[in-house]
């Protein structure tokens, strides 16, 4: 039986490549609160590893007004279980000594050394060197380059007139972003020396105008076959962290896009990426993000590789959302909130479950809030569906 698990600190603790690294208490409030998302995008007869009785129990309720199977699992019970692979969010040596701590076999985890290639391919370093293969592709922008010096990011920021954001090898989602836009100031300086002490290297792109994001999904399988997915399509909100994904279909998305360039050059994309990623020792989800930009010229392009989320990820999640459970032709976006406090989640959270009560077609939504994960006494973050 594969296990599933949800450990959303997983960048962060690449950045440090401990065995020992603990998240903050903010972050492991949120992976306790959402433990059970793997519900969601997990295929059926899977194990899901929850914190306590109430996941399991919302594990359990679900999936019997779903009428599918899966198997709630305590750390406690996990040497009842016979577990021949683990899923993880992401892997990191982290997370890999959690689990041989609770008494998975090392055969089923990979090995350190697997560990430290993939860490390696999680670096925003990586970004540069994709971007190299679109250089001549038409209606394609974005450029990037790795950074080793303070005079390298100084020279970087006066060489790209529409400014520069500076990016931390590793780091989470929409953090470890410093953007300059109007030169290169104490503050920058500051950033830039800070990062280069602590991870070697600075990441940097130019900045773009940015119309949309949305992202190209990609899996490898156990023979080391490389597949396309399909897009998700998000929104972020200034300083690039995630806001959101709109429920829409691979049609509805490439439609979408093909307002602003042809569809055969997003198709073009995706068999670069696919040609590109064959290279890379890997197997499970992985997502690209990219932009649509606009040009001063008032023309438009695609960036096609911002990050690239060697994990699983929230487009992944919302891909698959949209194909299982949204009736057709129902529009819908799928949120994860994280509430600073008790009374925020109270206040702006629990209305919504009385002011959209859900409405089903079958097993599929038609209307309403859905959410995805329990709420409990002490839930500050929630992942949920909104078709309103």
């Amino acid at each position: 039986m594969d296990l599933y698990l949800f450990n959303p600190e997983t960048d962060l603790a690449l950045a440090t490549h401990g065995a020992n690294y603990t998240a903050s208490e903010k972050i492991r409030q949120m992976a306790h609160d959402l433990a059970v998302l793997p519900l969601w995008y997990a295929p059926e007869e899977s194990a899901i590893l929850v914190p306590d009785e109430e996941s399991a129990d919302f594990i359990t309720k679900t999936t019997t007004q779903l009428g599918k199977t899966f198997f709630p699992v305590r750390k406690k019970n996990l040497p009842n279980w016979e577990i021949k692979k683990v899923q993880p969010w992401g892997w990191n040596k982290a997370v890999r000594n959690q689990l041989l701590r609770m008494g998975i076999s090392s055969d089923v985890l990979p090995s350190d050394a697997q560990l430290d290639e993939w860490r390696k391919q999680s670096s925003r370093t990586m970004v540069a060197d994709m971007l190299s293969h679109f250089r001549d592709e038409p209606y394609c922008c974005g450029s990037g380059a790795n950074l080793y010096t303070l005079e390298d990011c100084e020279r970087y920021a006066k060489a790209i007139e529409t400014g520069v954001v500076f990016k931390s090898p590793w780091s989470s989602s929409g953090k470890g972003l410093s953007w300059c836009r109007d030169g290169f100031s104490d503050r920058h300086r500051n950033w830039c020396q800070r990062v280069l002490k602590e991870q070697g290297v600075v990441t940097a792109q130019s900045i773009k105008q940015r119309v949309h994001d949305f992202a190209m999904e990609f899996h490898c399988d156990e023979e080391r076959q490389w597949s396309f997915v399909g897009y998700s399509l998000f929104q972020t909100n200034e300083q690039g962290a995630y806001l959101g994904n709109m429920l829409l279909t691979d049609e509805e998305i490439e439609h979408l896009l093909s307002a602003y360039v042809p569809i055969q050059q997003l198709r073009r994309v995706r068999e670069i990426f696919l040609q590109a990623l064959a290279s890379f020792d890997f197997q499970g989800y992985m997502g690209i993000d990219m932009m649509i930009c606009a040009e001063p010229n008032g023309a438009y392009s695609t960036h096609p590789c911002v990050e690239m989320n060697w994990r699983m990820n929230m487009g992944v999640v919302s891909h698959l959302l949209r194909e299982r459970f949204i009736h057709p032709g129902v529009k819908a976006t799928f949120h994860v909130e994280n509430y600073p406090h008790r009374e925020a989640f109270e206040s702006q959270f629990l209305p919504l479950l009385t002011q959209y009560p859900c409405r089903w077609y079958g097993m599929r939504l038609e209307n309403g809030i859905l959410p995805l994960t329990p709420i409990t006494a002490q839930t500050l973050s929630a992942a949920y569906i909104s078709a309103v």
